[in-house]
């Protein structure tokens, strides 16, 4: 069975490449898009997908108020955070409202899929840059 996905960033070029690189793992299924956090909210809402993968900075809700309003409304689906640059307080905020993952945007390539494996089992996943830069060696995914 695969692990169904709404995407959410403002960027169309963006949110199509990773769809297509999402595309690529037969274990994944975007099931829905959106441009801005009220539209992603709306989309969780209707779909009921098993993660929900937002970017953190789009207009109407950002990725965290987006989060906060989808764990009220749908706290079972999992969500990961799209991001362009490392920031350890943006992690902290995104973990402190139930995301479970935390993925650097040019490292969708190598992590996403695994972000959103991981997410769905119920663990959280943080992206190696941004381990890395917090002072860890390694891959780090607890519950």
């Amino acid at each position: 069975m695969k692990i169904t996905i709404v995407l959410a960033d403002d960027n169309e070029i963006v949110r199509q490449e990773i769809r297509a690189l999402l595309e690529l793992c037969p274990d994944l299924a975007v099931i829905g898009e959106a441009v801005n956090g009220r539209d992603a909210v709306r989309q969780v809402i209707q779909l009921c997908p098993d993660v929900a993968v937002l970017d953190l900075a789009m207009p109407l809700q950002d990725g965290i108020q987006a989060a906060r309003r989808i764990r009220e409304l749908n706290p079972n689906t999992q969500i990961v955070i799209l991001l362009m640059h490392a920031d350890h307080e943006y992690v902290i905020q995104a973990l402190r409202v139930g995301v479970q993952g935390y993925v650097l945007k040019e490292d969708a390539g190598r992590e996403l899929g695994n972000a959103i494996r991981t997410a769905h089992t119920g663990n959280a996943y943080l992206s190696v840059k941004l381990l890395a830069n917090a002072g860890f060696d390694g891959l780090l995914v607890w519950q």
